[in-house]
């Protein structure tokens, strides 16, 4: 430009680019909606589950770790896999639902191990299932992160395992601890709390604070060797130290939400003989008395302070995950929002367009019928659909002064295969098969619209059942302009 050219600058090389219709019509789509975090009301709302690859590593049969993860608490629960099926999946969820109940939506990626009967176990308790887009972690983002947190303290696992002289492959035993761990963990989405606390209104016990292994093998050296042929006494004496109803004061002190109750104060009698029967232990239990000092009225009141406190700190976070998605989309990417009037183009999916013609169409956004979904109108109608963000690219205001689109909404409707049909600058093959096989089946496109397959649908000369007469499939009236008939609807 600069040498067959004077007086022509670079900025104005740049504006003619950015308002050409030929580019617009060309350009590659950035435009992403903004990224909504997920907000749960209470625990089992919203479940994301995934799958963890293992097969690196295995420990023995299993390959696999499945991690659900509850949106609301945080909580995170860790089960071992043998394989990455369908059937898998379902017999561990089982268990999960009949340990801490049914929820009511699962979001799940759209793997087929989340498919089947999977499926029917989920529909069969009336749980919703959601799946995010193909190829878009972000959708999932609480438990993909969280399964870099259960990946990075497994890691620890093995290095304290090593150096202790263990076995580092069994993974698989791990996981409780891993799980109880994270768990154990405070969040500040959930107010400094841990998911341990949402979940069962209470802090953990110390004593989980110890590695399982290590207090599993206290508890196996404590254990006495059992007697061959014991005496009715021994056995008198194991039942009364089994059936040891006596209260214990950091049993009764660790109250829900931080109410204390006096173990001083608590009226011994029903509960001193030790030979009750179980029916007698739960009667027991449900007449004990609260302590005088502490108002019945007290637990509900907390429990709706500590309620208050989470929501604030779920809003904080979901703002800061705004901004977070905000800033990283910006740097690529820009966050678009779209008015009625705008002029912008649609991107057309290559099914509906042959290799040379353009990727996308002019359009003109007339309401926004759905969040981030546009219904959108061509020259040609109106267009079917709606239309999200990330297929709309906006054109510039003095390039859209060129392009003519009613404003006034139009009464006919037009499929976008017919739109982009219309604007084809290509000669080309109204319907053609690709099929591989020696016969065309019954799932061949030319069989199911009742038409016999030309020299475009195969490129190996064979007889597939369906060929057309050598005569016909090579004349040149094979190929003529399509123009796809304008579906109206009333």
């Amino acid at each position: 430009m600069r040498d067959r050219y004077y007086g022509i600058t670079r900025s104005e090389v740049e504006w003619l680019l950015k308002h050409c219709q030929t580019c617009l019509l060309s350009r590659q789509n950035r435009s992403r909606a903004p990224l909504e975090p997920i907000i749960s009301d209470h625990t089992l709302q919203h479940i994301q589950i995934d799958l963890v690859d293992m097969r690196h590593e295995p420990d023995e049969q299993f390959k696999w770790i499945l991690h659900i993860k509850d949106d609301f608490s945080k909580w995170s629960s860790l089960f071992p896999l043998k394989s990455k099926t369908a059937a898998e999946v379902a017999s561990q969820m089982a268990i999960w639902i009949g340990c801490y109940g049914v929820l009511e939506i699962l979001q799940c990626d759209n793997g087929r191990e989340f498919k089947g009967i999977l499926l029917i176990l989920l529909q069969k308790h009336g749980i919703k299932v959601c799946n995010g887009r193909p190829r878009t972690p972000q959708t999932h983002g609480l438990v993909e992160q969280a399964n870099g947190t259960m990946k990075t303290k497994l890691q620890m696992w093995k290095l304290d395992t090593v150096a202790s002289g263990g076995n580092s492959h069994c993974w698989s035993q791990a996981l409780p601890e891993i799980a109880l761990a994270m768990n154990r963990q405070p969040h500040s989405s959930l107010g400094g709390r841990s998911p341990y606390e949402v979940m069962f209104n209470q802090k953990p016990r110390w004593e989980e604070a110890i590695p399982i292994h290590t207090r599993l093998q206290q508890t196996l050296n404590n254990i006495p060797e059992e007697d061959s042929n014991p005496s009715p006494e021994s056995q008198d004496n194991v039942i009364e130290e089994d059936l040891d109803l006596e209260p214990s004061p950091q049993r009764i002190n660790r109250g829900v939400l931080g109410t204390q109750f006096s173990f001083d104060d608590m009226d011994q009698s029903g509960i001193s003989d030790a030979r009750l029967s179980l029916h007698d232990q739960l009667e027991v239990e449900d007449q004990a008395p609260q302590s005088p000092n502490t108002p019945l009225s007290q637990a509900p009141i907390e429990n709706r302070v500590v309620r208050t406190v989470l929501e604030d700190a779920m809003q904080n976070q979901a703002a800061k995950a705004r901004a977070r998605s905000s800033h990283k989309y910006n740097k690529q990417h820009t966050i678009q929002r779209f008015l009625a009037g705008d002029i912008v183009s649609l991107k057309i999916p290559r099914e509906d367009r042959a290799a040379t013609d353009p990727p996308r169409i002019f359009c003109q956004v007339m309401t926004e019928s759905y969040p981030n979904r546009y219904k959108l109108q061509t020259a040609y109608g109106l267009l079917k659909n709606h239309y999200p963000v990330n297929t709309l690219l906006r054109v510039p205001e003095a390039a859209g002064i060129n392009i003519s689109i009613p404003t006034t909404l139009m009464s006919t409707e037009i499929t976008l295969h017919a739109a982009a049909g219309m604007v084809s600058t290509s000669d080309r093959i109204g319907i053609s098969c690709n099929c591989k096989g020696p016969r065309c089946s019954g799932r061949c496109r030319c069989i199911r619209n009742k038409v016999q397959c030309s020299v475009h649908c195969h490129s190996h000369e064979f007889d597939c059942g369906n060929l057309s007469p050598l005569t016909t499939r090579t004349e040149l009236a094979l190929i003529e302009r399509h123009t796809p008939d304008i579906q109206i609807v009333s």
